[in-house]
């Protein structure tokens, strides 16, 4: 393999020396390993912390991947309230693909929280949520197809959505 030395034919069980940048790599994810991640000190409620690590981790750089940082912002836990910031961060987690950050961020579109209100825009993010069977994800937009709201009323695409919500236990679809 390119950039890694093999294993040495007298020793099988030997592992492959790694060059310097990878030993390097290696150590630093095995230290951060270690170290409680963004959401293990969110979930304690060490939010100034939480919001430090959050926002430092790659995942959240590299892959957009930052739902704790939208919640902390959406809610005003641990940071000053700033829904715009937070929907900014839940269309990052989005589109790594985090449903929950999804379902949040059509229910800051559909009440014009942070952005600007947008039904239809909404119900496509519920959409995305749902496809990812995020329950809360189809009831939502269950509800929207049974009240018409931001795409054409329609009953029996409501039941479909309310009747995926409980077969992925949602009792309240």
């Amino acid at each position: 393999m390119p950039g890694r030395e093999q294993k040495n034919p007298q020793n099988p069980e030997q592992e492959a020396q790694l060059p310097h940048e990878d030993r390097s790599s290696q150590q630093a994810q095995e230290i951060l390993a270690e170290e409680p991640g963004c959401g293990d000190l969110y979930r304690q409620g060490q939010l100034a912390q939480a919001l430090k690590v959050c926002e430092s981790e790659s995942e959240c750089q590299q892959n957009g991947n930052c739902f704790f940082q939208d919640l902390m912002y959406n809610k005003g836990c641990g940071v000053e309230q700033d829904s715009p910031r937070a929907a900014g961060y839940y269309s990052k987690a989005c589109s790594a693909g985090t449903a929950e950050a999804c379902f949040n961020l059509a229910l800051n579109i559909q009440n014009g929280n942070g952005i600007k209100k947008d039904p239809p825009r909404a119900a496509a993010y519920m959409l995305r949520a749902c496809e990812t069977d995020y329950d809360a994800g189809c009831t939502a937009l269950g509800r929207q197809y049974e009240h018409g709201t931001g795409v054409k009323h329609d009953c029996q695409t409501a039941h479909s959505l309310y009747q995926k919500a409980c077969d992925l236990d949602n009792a309240s679809g």
